[in-house]
């Protein structure tokens, strides 16, 4: 009908591509893990440092003794004997400063292993997690596909259908136009039947005068 609105029907819809939204099921303990690897790189960085620094006071402690006054041939013993303190007080220094310098390049190891643990835990899940999504990605892909599959199929179906409806529409037209051109065919075929059949029953009569036999 004019003016009538038309129904939605589903094989009028567009697919519908708002599938379920990927998230990792560990996403919790990634972002944890995330914070300790960061924290732990910044432990290791911090301890670095520390190497650094106590490297330069070892440096600075052996160019300290390096720079001293070469003592003279002859001395007095009071002469003497401070020269020799203050070379000793400089190579104590100098070991103190060996000793730090390995104890901070041992903390920095130790902050390095705890780092790679860290980066190793957070190197696993992020691999799961790409893992994961790309399954995600591909069944997704797999129902969008489905779902346009089946809307075509749908689509085609009611195409056909309403093909046929119209065929079968413009045959009852045809056999309606027919209908009367047939009725007055067999209306005129009973007419002429009718006619030769009267005259086939009443001979037709003599001409006035004939003779009889």
């Amino acid at each position: 009908m004019p003016g009538r609105p038309k129904r939605n029907r589903p094989e009028d819809r567009e697919p519908n591509h708002n599938m379920k939204r990927y998230r990792f099921r560990l996403d919790s303990v990634l972002r944890v893990r995330r914070i300790q690897e960061e924290r732990a790189r910044a432990e290791l960085l911090g301890a670095n440092q520390a190497v650094a620094a106590a490297q330069v006071h070892l440096a600075q402690r052996i160019a300290h003794l390096e720079e001293l006054p070469k003592p003279a041939k002859v001395a007095s013993t009071p002469a003497f004997l401070a020269n020799q303190a203050r070379l000793a007080s400089i190579a104590s220094s100098i070991s103190m400063a060996r000793a730090a310098r390995e104890v901070a390049e041992h903390a920095a190891e130790e902050k390095r292993l705890a780092w790679h643990v860290t980066a190793q835990r957070v190197e696993g899940l992020e691999r799961l997690d790409e893992r994961d999504r790309a399954e995600h990605a591909l069944e997704t892909q797999r129902a969008a596909d489905q779902e346009v599959d089946d809307l075509v199929v749908s689509r085609f179906r009611t195409t056909r259908a309403t093909d046929d409806d119209r065929s079968g529409s413009e045959r009852a037209e045809r056999r309606a136009e027919a209908w009367p051109r047939e009725r007055r065919a067999s209306a005129s075929r009973v007419s002429r039947a009718s006619s030769e059949r009267d005259h086939g029953d009443h001979p037709a009569p003599k001409a006035p005068g004939a003779e009889t036999s």
